[in-house]
């Protein structure tokens, strides 16, 4: 500010045509009465003739004391008013003297919103931030410098002057804002503001921060920086113009620091300008120079040169225009328009104007602090972009040569706060005493998570705490509280610095968080237990067969019974033969329903071969029938005793709407309901709004187990939580699969860092390791397990089955009870002679050779040792007669009497008609 106040003292020296009013604050530190003796000695020898004469006014920070210092210039009959005040400022002044018509030339001012249409006779020599946000962007791309953060005051100049780099920045993707910090300059307690606002940057991890506030606050900033180490080596710092221009840094330790001014100055001009100011004043130095000091004196030499060959104009007391009439000025819109006509090359270069008063040069200066002094080493401008001309000179903080990256390479020292959430296998607490409430402590939690997060801090060298949120949620958008829940929320609010378990990333999640490379990919599924038949039955093993194919075969076992009897007796062939010379009889009705009733259980069931070939074709497709009957029962029976039999009423999400039995749900803020709300077809958003929702897995769990509850998560969760619900159905949702994946802040610079350690474990396998460990046993639990965990039938499951051998046990007696009954009958029956008879016949039996014995055996007639008797079944004495007299014809000889009696040593009634007709 003193360079201009002592240009403006020379001007006032030299009276001109019209006189032109300097307004500037009393209270700026550069207004040293030395230096004004200074420019007004060099310039009262250089110039002799001017057309403007210069009148100045000094304010103090009082409102009222300013509007009274711009009524001062103006009753000296200015016809234009040169400011040196900021942009708010600015403004106040501007709207002041719109009032009474008069021109308003801005130095300083660069807030792009100043000019209005309440404005109109504004015209500014700096160009607006827009332009300065631009050349910093393109300052970023140049050195790659992708990832920053900005730290800016609240006011109009720090919040309007970062426009241009956040709208550059927002539509490049490669560019990410990691945070914003704003500070309150008229805080009462501005050093713990700053404080907080510079704990946040450390924070945010990131190394680019671009500084944008008043040069007031550059010392306080940069100290508290250097106390919390941003300002060590591979930081890197940019300032804007409000401290570019006039920053002085106290010692070497801020050496490396970039900034812009809004000046290409025409270096041959100024160094020429600055070598005759020297010569002229001893005492010159070359801080009495800087950006707003060339502007100031362009503007001076606009305006001499836009008065130099103008028409004579009426003053402002013409038309009485002071304070107290309040009354325009006419000439003011004339002047207005010669001044923005008007270009000039001044120190600046080129100086011209739009017709809404804007400066056509829209270049910057790129600086870069060196032994503590602002040096030029490049410059931008929107044709030529950036261009560094002096890049051998650059030095970055920490006396790099080097270009830092910009970017962390290491984590060493920081200690993270991380979120999860207890879901196993992901993230598992670990119950002992020790760990009973410190649920904070990593060496508390294991899981997939902790695996992962552990060769992570190995290999970043990070150390981390753990943080639950209070709603145990993941994240959705919560309509009534405009915000989003859980773990999300968390991040967004900086409680945490990484969502540490995998989310489903999702279109409206990644709109609120950044998410890291995805660690696995899941596809959702739903898990219930259907409608189970348990064989508590002691009459199960009925069950494969439904009851009426039980009564169809009973059936058919005696229609086939009677069918095989017929075609035996019709058959000329008879139906069965002991021997070649045996005789033939037919298969009575009983025997035909024995045979058939064994051919199921896979026995011939008689001893012999069917004569009868139509008795033998039914017997074939019978024994094929049954062959396949029983292969089905078996099979059937098989998958009734292994599993429950789970009945599957349900096989997509759509057919739960298409019931009343099952209730559903998923957990309470999972990815799964914005994936159903978002589906374009309006059952996806039924079946979410009728969603009766759990607020964990382990309730989910309780659920599904009592039944008719279908459970809707990811696969992954499913497979490991649900793995021992053998009886358990599961079916696909329809729904897209989606990647899991750890999140941090949006444009947090731990994403790239920590990224690309997860592609460079998924490279190596150990993620697939990670998997397989906590993953593997999730579909084949329930068959590597079926043996060991199967349990013994007890008696009551098997009492059918007992049952039905005690009803055979009892059967048999009754049998044997009827047999020995009818024996005793037949015994009862027989006179003494065919008693004796029989005796006779037993011998003969007894002393037989092979061959006899094999005719008596054929005969179905048996020696029976323990009665003496020949057990003859149900034969007639005319059959064993018949057997008698076979027995002689085929030892070609007679029996006679005295060999009965010497082999069966008994008395044979001889006068016996039967026995005679033998002997």
């Amino acid at each position: 500010m003193f360079y201009i106040i002592l240009y403006a003292v020379f001007i006032t020296s030299v009276r001109g045509k019209y006189n032109v009013g300097v307004l500037y604050s009393s209270l700026d530190s550069y207004s040293d009465p030395a230096i004004y003796k200074r420019f007004d000695e060099y310039v009262l020898g250089r110039k002799s003739n001017t057309s403007i004469s210069l009148v100045h006014a000094a304010y103090e920070a009082d409102l009222g004391k300013r509007y009274q210092a711009i009524c001062d210039l103006i009753s000296q009959d200015v016809v234009a008013i040169i400011t040196m005040s900021q942009s708010t400022l600015t403004a106040q002044e501007a709207d002041q003297l719109n009032l009474l018509n008069i021109p308003l030339v801005a130095v300083s001012a660069t807030n792009p919103f100043i000019k209005t249409a309440n404005r109109p006779l504004l015209i500014r020599m700096a160009p607006p931030d827009i332009y300065q946000g631009v050349a910093i962007f393109e300052l970023l791309r140049y050195y790659h410098w992708n990832d920053f953060c900005i730290l800016a005051s609240s006011d109009d100049y720090g919040i309007n002057g970062m426009i241009g780099l956040l709208g550059k920045a927002s539509s490049n993707r490669d560019m990410k804002l990691v945070c914003i910090e704003y500070f309150d300059p008229d805080s009462t307690q501005i050093e713990i503001d700053l404080r907080q606002s510079l704990r946040n940057v450390k924070n945010s991890l990131s190394r680019v921060i671009i500084l944008n506030c008043g040069i007031d606050f550059a010392d306080m900033i940069f100290e508290i920086a250097y106390d919390y180490g941003l300002l060590m080596e591979g930081f890197i710092w940019i300032t804007t113009d409000s401290i570019s221009t006039q920053f002085e840094a106290r010692d070497k330790r801020f050496d490396g620091v970039l900034g812009t001014v809004p000046v290409k100055e025409e270096t041959d001009k100024v160094q020429s300008f600055m070598s005759a100011y020297y010569d002229a004043i001893e005492s010159g130095k070359a801080r009495d120079f800087f950006a707003w000091t060339l502007l100031f004196i362009d503007s001076l030499k606009l305006l001499d040169e836009a008065f130099k060959n103008s028409p004579n104009i009426s003053l402002p007391s013409s038309y009485n225009t002071t304070c107290n009439s309040m009354k325009p000025w006419p000439e003011g819109s004339t002047i207005y328009e010669r001044v923005i006509n008007t270009s000039v090359v001044g120190l600046t270069g080129a100086v011209s104007f739009d017709e809404g008063g804007l400066t056509k040069s829209n270049a910057y200066r790129i600086k870069n602090i060196r032994e503590r002094i602002f040096h030029p080493v490049g410059w931008w401008n929107i044709a030529d972009k950036v261009h560094i001309d002096k890049a051998e000179k650059v030095q970055f903080l920490g006396g790099l040569k080097k270009v830092p990256s910009g970017e962390i390479e290491s984590l060493s020292g920081r200690k993270l706060k991380l979120g999860t959430i207890y879901e196993p296998p992901y993230s598992i607490r670990i119950k002992t005493d020790f760990c009973k409430s410190r649920y904070w402590d990593p060496n508390c939690w294991t899981g997939f998570d902790f695996d992962l997060l552990f060769r992570l801090a190995e290999d970043l060298n990070f150390t981390y705490e753990i943080s639950e949120p209070s709603d145990n949620q993941y994240g959705v958008y919560d309509k009534e509280l405009k915000r989003f829940t859980g773990l999300i929320y968390e991040l967004q609010s900086r409680k945490i610095d990484m969502i540490s378990t995998p989310l489903i990333i999702n279109y409206e999640r990644s709109s609120a968080v950044e998410f890291l490379s995805d660690v696995m990919i899941a596809k959702s599924v739903s898990i219930f237990i259907g409608s189970s038949h348990q064989f508590e039955n002691p009459l199960f093993f009925l069950a494969p067969l439904d009851p009426m194919l039980w009564v169809v075969m009973i059936l058919l076992i005696i229609v086939l019974g009677i069918i095989v009897s017929l075609l035996s007796r019709m058959s000329p062939y008879l139906s069965h033969q002991n021997g070649k010379n045996s005789p033939q009889r037919p298969i009575s009705f009983y025997h035909g329903v024995f045979l058939i009733a064994c051919g199921i259980v896979g026995s011939k069931g008689w001893n012999g071969i069917p004569n009868s070939p139509a008795v033998r074709f039914v017997l074939i497709a019978w024994w094929f029938f049954t062959t396949i009957v029983i292969s089905m029962y078996t099979a059937n029976l098989t998958a009734f005793i292994t599993f429950e039999h789970v009945s599957s009423e349900i096989h997509s999400l759509e057919d739960l709407l298409m019931q009343n039995k099952y209730t559903w749900g998923t957990i309470e803020g999972s990815a799964e309901i914005d994936m159903l709300l978002n589906r374009r077809q309006s059952d996806f958003s039924l079946i979410a709004q009728n969603a009766i929702n759990t607020k964990d897995i382990f309730e989910a769990q309780q659920k599904v187990r009592k039944g008719e509850y279908v459970f809707i998560y990811d696969d992954l969760t499913i497979g490991h939580t649900f793995k021992q619900f053998c009886n358990a159905s599961m079916f696909n949702n329809e729904l897209p699969s989606s990647g899991l994946s750890f999140a941090v802040a949006k444009n947090s610079p731990l994403q790239k860092v920590l990224s690309s350690y997860i592609l460079k474990y998924k490279e190596e396998g150990y993620i697939g390791e990670l998997k397989n460990k906590w993953f593997q046993d999730n579909y084949n639990y329930c068959t590597e397990h079926m043996h060991a965990n199967r349990k013994s039938f007890k008696i009551k499951v098997l009492a059918g089955l007992f049952y039905m051998a005690g009803i055979g046990v009892l059967l048999a007696f009754v049998i044997a009870a009827v047999e020995y009954i009818k024996i005793a009958y037949s015994k009862w029956r027989t006179s003494p002679d065919e008693k004796n008879f029989l005796k006779v016949l037993y011998s003969v039996c007894k002393s037989s050779s092979g061959s006899e014995k094999e005719l008596l055996s054929d005969s179905t007639t048996a020696c029976n040792e323990e009665t003496g008797f020949i057990n003859s079944g149900d034969i007639d004495n005319d059959t064993i007669i018949d057997t008698l007299q076979r027995l002689i014809d085929h030892e070609k000889k007679r029996i006679t009497a005295e060999q009965v009696n010497k082999n069966c040593n008994c008395n044979v009634n001889y006068n016996n008609d039967k026995v005679q007709s033998i002997f």
